[in-house]
């Protein structure tokens, strides 16, 4: 991997240079410094993946840099947090099957009332 400029980094992992910089300021990311211009380096960039794998599972920024081993490049998750976000995607799915149950109820109403309506 070679050396990226923010804008080289934000295409790279599809998000903004302000998320980038985000990063940086809550100390996720450690760019190098070339006058005002931050250059995100092959570690920057293996911490940017963490980063996004962190997201993709629910973990906050917060947890992500609490989380992030320095030394092994892993992503170290407490089963607590993992029991957590495995609860709280249950009820999202949980929720989404009921709002499903209820549009195919208001369907079922509504086609049985169109068809009295013609009768």
């Amino acid at each position: 991997m070679k050396n990226l400029t923010t804008h080289e980094m934000a295409i790279k992992f599809g998000v903004t240079p302000r998320a980038l910089r985000h990063y940086d300021a809550l100390g996720l990311l450690l760019p190098m410094r070339c006058g005002a211009a931050r250059i995100f380096t092959p570690a920057d960039q293996d911490a940017m993946s963490l980063i996004e794998r962190g997201k993709a599972i629910g973990l906050t920024l917060e947890e992500i840099r609490a989380f992030m081993a320095d030394d092994t490049k892993a992503l170290a998750v407490p089963s607590t947090v993992i029991h957590r976000l495995s609860a709280e995607a249950h009820r999202k799915r949980d929720e989404a099957l009921a709002a499903i149950d209820t549009m195919h109820k208001a369907q079922d109403v509504a086609g049985k009332f169109r068809f009295e309506a013609t009768a």
